[in-house]
C-alpha cells in the first residue's frame, strides 16, 4: 500500500474506486534510453513515477550526462529521437495474500503515458497503446509467475516512444515543442517543453472475478418544469469482456447490477435510494444502443442540485451480484444533480442562464511539467482562479488529471474540457493525415468515457485553432495564407476533408456523452456549421481596448460566418504580458513576455489597467455569452499569466484588484447579476477515498 514517501500516493481515480489496489508510483523504477527494438541490458538509473523524463521531479538529473541534461531540462526541453525509446523496468512488490484467491484478477493501470506504450510482464506482451491522453489497462493475471505472483519475482517492462513516424506525420501533443523557435525572434513563446513517458499514476487493482465493471455512466435527469416529478439518475453499467465466460448461454441473465445512493459524498449513513437490474450480457461494447440502464428517483427531501453556489455531491456504491446475491465487484463513486444545455444563444445550468467568466488553465508545473507535484496543487489552482473572480476554466491543450476534476466538482468550478490536438509547433494544420484523425477520435471516446460523470465539466472542446486563422479564403496571417497553398483542387479537397473530420469528431463526442453536454467544435476559428456546434467562439488578442471593443461589437466575418444563433464566446483574449521573473528567471531577448511585447515588473498598474479595460469591453457587449482570459499563470517563456509560473503574485496584480475585474459585477444588460457567486473559503475533504486507511479508502474499507 502507498506510504507517505511515495509521490502522488492517493487513489488515482477518485470517481471510480475499489478497495483492493496498490500504488506503483515512486523511484523503484529503472530507466534507460536506448534503441527502439533492443531491450536494455544495462540501466541508466532510477526514475520517479509518475513524472516524465524531462521533469525535475523525475529524478533523472542525477544520472543523465551533462549533454542530455542540457537537452532534456526545461525550459523548452527536447524529446527523444526518432530511433530512441524510453524504457522502464519495475520489479513488482509482493501482492496481498487476499489477491491469491481463486477467480481474482489483477489489473495494471497506467493513467497516461506520452506517447506510445508497449507493456511486457515477464515474458507476456500486451497490445501497444498509442496516445498521450487516454488511460491504459491490462489484465496481467495470467502473465504473473505462480498465477498471482506471491513468492515469485515479476517484472514489468515498458517501452515508450515519443516521436513522429518516418513520414513526419502529425501527432497530437498539445503545446509540446517539436522543432523549437526558428531565428532570433522575438517570439511569443506559446509552446513549451516536451513530455516523454509516464506522466500519470501507475497502480495495480484486484477484482474479484473476470466479470467486473469497467465503467458506469451516470446521467442525472431534471424533472420537467411543469411537473412535480423528482430528479432521477440513470446509470449505464459496462462490464468486462469476461462476462461472456460467466454467462451460461445466449441471452442468459446471470449478473445483477446494484446501485445505492447516499446523501453524503463519503457514502456514510443509510442509502437514500437503491435499485437493481439483471444485466443482459452486452459486455465491453462501444455500441450504447443495447446497454442496460438502471434508473431511480432521488427522494425530494434529500434533493440538492449541483451548482457553483452549492456544489453538492451524492455518494454512490456500485455492486455486481452473482447467484445467491454473492458480491463479485464493488466500486465507490459519486454524482452531482445538474443539467447543462443550450437554449438559443445562451447556456443554461439547472434551468438558469449561465454567463462564463473563465480563465485559460494549461496544467503545467515548473517541477512536474504535465504532472502536478501533489493533488493539492490541483486544488490550489482552482482556488486561485476562484479568488480572482472566475467561475470556471477552459482547460487548454491537455487532458487534465482525474483529481483536478474531483476538486472542480467539490468547489463548484465550471470546466470546459479540451484535448491536446495541436501537433506542437506545426501550426499549418491544413491537411490532417488519416492516422492523426483516427487517433484523435479514439482518444476522445476514451476521454469522455473516463470523465463522463464529473458535474464540473459543462462542455467539450474538440479542437483548438485548426486551419488558417483568417479563414479558408485568407492569403496571410498566422498559420499561413491558405489561398496561396497548393492548387485550387487540392485546397477544395482539404476543406472537404477538414469539415468531414470535424463533423464526425463532434458526432463521436456527442454519441459518447449520455449527459448531452454542449460541444464546442473548434475553439477560435474555422467552425463547421454542418457539425451543429453548441458554442461559437473566436480568439482576439487585440491589445488596444477601444479597437477591441469595436471588433467585439462588429466581429470580422470569418469569426461568425455560418453561425446559427449559438452562444458567442470570446474563448481567448488578453494575454497581457508582464516580465516578472519566476522560476526560470527573466526571458532572453528572443522571447517577448506576451503579445505586443508586454510590461516590465515596474509597470503593474499599466498591465492591470490593460486587463481591466479589455474585460470591460466584453462586459459592455451583451451579445457575448462569456469569456476566457489568457491565462492563469506564466508557463516557461510565455509570461502573460495573472500569476507567475510558480503561482506567486506579480507586482501590481493583487488578487483583490483582479477580482474586481473578473467577479462579474460589471456585467451589463441581460447578463447583469447572472451567475455571480461569492466563493466561501471552505475546507475541502478528501472525498470518498484517501490514502489514510488500508486499501487507500477512508470509508469504503469499512463497508
Amino acid at each position: 500500500m502507498p506510504t507517505p514517501c511515495v509521490p502522488r500516493p492517493e487513489h488515482p481515480n477518485p470517481i471510480f474506486q475499489r478497495d483492493a489496489w496498490m500504488c506503483l508510483n515512486g523511484d523503484r523504477w529503472d530507466y534507460a534510453l536506448g534503441p527502439v527494438g533492443q531491450q536494455p541490458t544495462e540501466w541508466d538509473g532510477n526514475i520517479t513515477v509518475p513524472f516524465c523524463l524531462q521533469s525535475e521531479l523525475s529524478g533523472t538529473g542525477a544520472s543523465l550526462s551533462r549533454a542530455l541534461l542540457k537537452k532534456f531540462r526545461p525550459p523548452l526541453a527536447s524529446g527523444i529521437s526518432m530511433k530512441e525509446a524510453l524504457w522502464y523496468r519495475l520489479k513488482l512488490p509482493k501482492l496481498p495474500a487476499a489477491w491469491s484467491r481463486d477467480g481474482v484478477r489483477i489489473l495494471l493501470h497506467i493513467g497516461a503515458c506520452d506517447f506510445s506504450a508497449k507493456v511486457t510482464v515477464n515474458s507476456s506482451s500486451f497490445p501497444e497503446h498509442h496516445g498521450a491522453s487516454s488511460p491504459i489497462c491490462h489484465d496481467i493475471t495470467d502473465a504473473l509467475e505462480g498465477g498471482h505472483g506471491n513468492g515469485h519475482e515479476n517484472v514489468v517492462l515498458l517501452r515508450c516512444t515519443d516521436h513522429e513516424g518516418a513520414a513526419g506525420e502529425l501527432l497530437p501533443c498539445g503545446k509540446q515543442a517539436r522543432r523549437g523557435f526558428p531565428g532570433n525572434g522575438p517570439h511569443i513563446a506559446t509552446i513549451y517543453s516536451n513530455v516523454t513517458g509516464i506522466w500519470q499514476s501507475v497502480w495495480l487493482e484486484a477484482v474479484g472475478s473476470s466479470t467486473h465493471l469497467t465503467r458506469v455512466h451516470a446521467a442525472p435527469r431534471a424533472p420537467e418544469p411543469s411537473t412535480r416529478q423528482a430528479w432521477r439518475v440513470a446509470l449505464y453499467p459496462k462490464l468486462s469482456a469476461g462476462y461472456a465466460a460467466l454467462s451460461s448461454g445466449s441471452g442468459s441473465r446471470v449478473v445483477t447490477f446494484e446501485a445505492s445512493l447516499f446523501s453524503k459524498l463519503d457514502c456514510s449513513g443509510t442509502a437514500i435510494a437503491t435499485g437493481r437490474i439483471r444485466l443482459s450480457g452486452h459486455a465491453d461494447d462501444d455500441d450504447n444502443g443495447d446497454e442496460d440502464c438502471l434508473e431511480f428517483a432521488v427522494p425530494s427531501a434529500a434533493e440538492r442540485t449541483w451548482s457553483p453556489k452549492d456544489p453538492h455531491l451524492y455518494g454512490l456504491r456500485y455492486r455486481l451480484l452473482a447467484a445467491k446475491s454473492q458480491v463479485i465487484d464493488t466500486v465507490w463513486s459519486y454524482v452531482g444533480l445538474r443539467e447543462v444545455c443550450r437554449r438559443g444563444d445562451q447556456l443554461w445550468l439547472n434551468g438558469s442562464p449561465l454567463y462564463l467568466r473563465m480563465v485559460l488553465d494549461q496544467g503545467w508545473y515548473p517541477d512536474g511539467l504535465w504532472t502536478a507535484p501533489t493533488k493539492e496543487a490541483l486544488l490550489r489552482d482552482i482556488q486561485s482562479a476562484q479568488r480572482l473572480g472566475f467561475n470556471g476554466a477552459r482547460l487548454h491543450q491537455k487532458v487534465f488529471e482525474p483529481w483536478y476534476f474531483f476538486y472542480a466538482d467539490q468547489c463548484g468550478f465550471l470546466v470546459m474540457a479540451e484535448y491536446p490536438d495541436w501537433p506542437g509547433d506545426k501550426t499549418r494544420r491544413f491537411s490532417l493525415p488519416l492516422r492523426y484523425k483516427q487517433l484523435v477520435q479514439r482518444e476522445w471516446r476514451d476521454i469522455v468515457e473516463r470523465f463522463h460523470n464529473h458535474p464540473s465539466i459543462i462542455a467539450w472542446t474538440t479542437l483548438n485553432e485548426c486551419g488558417p486563422s483568417r479563414g479558408w479564403k485568407a492569403r496571410g496571417g498566422p498559420g499561413g495564407g491558405f489561398q496561396a497553398y497548393r492548387t485550387e483542387e487540392e485546397r477544395q479537397q482539404i476543406v472537404r476533408g477538414y469539415k468531414s473530420f470535424v463533423k464526425s469528431l463532434v458526432a463521436v463526442v456527442r454519441a459518447s456523452d449520455r449527459q448531452h453536454r454542449p460541444v464546442h467544435d473548434v475553439s477560435g476559428y474555422n467552425h463547421v456549421p454542418a457539425a451543429e456546434p453548441d458554442i461559437w467562439s473566436f480568439h482576439n488578442y487585440e491589445q488596444k481596448p477601444d479597437r477591441f471593443k469595436l471588433q467585439l461589437q462588429d466581429p470580422p466575418k470569418h469569426h461568425i460566418d455560418g453561425r446559427q444563433g449559438q452562444p458567442l464566446f470570446v474563448a481567448e483574449y488578453g494575454g497581457v504580458g508582464m516580465e516578472a521573473g519566476g522560476p526560470i528567471g527573466c526571458n532572453p531577448p528572443k522571447f517577448h513576455a506576451g503579445y505586443s511585447g508586454g510590461f516590465s515588473s515596474t509597470q503593474g498598474r499599466l498591465a492591470l489597467a490593460r486587463i481591466r479595460d479589455l474585460t470591460k469591453a466584453i462586459y459592455s457587449t451583451p451579445t457575448l455569452s462569456g469569456f476566457c482570459y489568457t491565462q492563469l499563470y506564466d508557463i516557461e517563456y510565455e509570461k502573460n499569466g495573472l500569476l507567475r509560473y510558480d503561482r506567486t503574485a506579480k507586482p501590481g496584480l493583487s488578487a483583490s484588484a483582479l477580482r474586481r475585474i473578473f467577479d462579474g459585477n460589471h456585467q451589463q444588460g441581460r447578463w447583469s447579476g447572472v451567475g455571480i457567486t461569492k466563493v466561501a473559503s471552505r475546507q475541502k475533504k478528501e472525498g470518498p477515498c484517501s490514502p489514510a486507511s488500508p486499501g487507500g479508502c477512508t470509508n469504503s474499507a469499512q463497508h
